[in-house]
């Protein structure tokens, strides 16, 4: 996975050139899978679900999906958000701030948390809010590892920060994935978390 990385960080660097434009852009860095994570009180074995859209409607809901498809993660310079424009080392971590899309659509968080693929932000400003998220690749040795976990930011940095939990949300008897502010209850002490599993040359989902 080290190539990874030095792919990830050239695609990074590249769009640092840009980051001094007062426009709002984004640069694709990587593509792959989103995965949700889940862990309970009586196991720690993480259970993996691969995501995707509810249905093929306009704005279809994030749920598991058995044929999962490939979304992009993008880097986004903005100036309302305030975060560092492309990445930034924390501790051996590298951080990558921005979006995902899909068909070419943004995931988006819903007024309730819930995650659907909406139309992706063009301004610079609030609605970008509901869109933009941090996602961590573990690479305290100067590697990638084979999972990087991903999560709504759900502030600016002229905010106080907030933290966020990944939640499952009922649509139409369907469980949704959610980023909320609400920690979870009455789950039987599970926790989860969304997860980026880089593209492979193999094809293999995670498992």
């Amino acid at each position: 996975m080290l190539s990874a990385l030095v792919t990830i960080a050239c695609l990074l660097a590249s769009a640092n050139v840009r980051a001094a434009s007062s426009k709002f852009t984004c640069t694709d860095v990587a593509s792959g899978y989103l995965v949700l994570g889940s862990t309970s009180e009586s196991s720690d074995a993480e259970r993996l679900k691969a995501l995707g859209p509810l249905d093929q409607s306009d704005t279809p809901y994030i749920s598991h999906d058995y044929s999962p498809p490939l979304f992009t993660l993008e880097s986004c310079n903005s100036t309302y958000m305030g975060f560092p424009p492309n990445m930034t080392w924390q501790e051996g971590y590298l951080v990558v701030y921005g979006r995902w899309k899909l068909n070419g659509k943004c995931v988006t968080a819903g007024s309730n948390g819930a995650l659907a693929l909406k139309t992706c932000v063009s301004a610079d400003g609030k609605a970008l809010v509901n869109q933009f998220f941090d996602t961590t690749f573990d690479a305290p040795t100067g590697s990638v590892s084979d999972q990087a976990e991903t999560q709504l930011i759900g502030y600016t940095t002229n905010d106080t920060s907030l933290a966020m939990y990944t939640t499952l949300t009922r649509h139409r008897k369907t469980d949704v994935v959610s980023q909320t502010e609400t920690p979870p209850s009455n789950d039987g002490g599970s926790e989860r978390r969304i997860l980026f599993y880089p593209e492979t040359t193999s094809g293999k989902l995670p498992s």
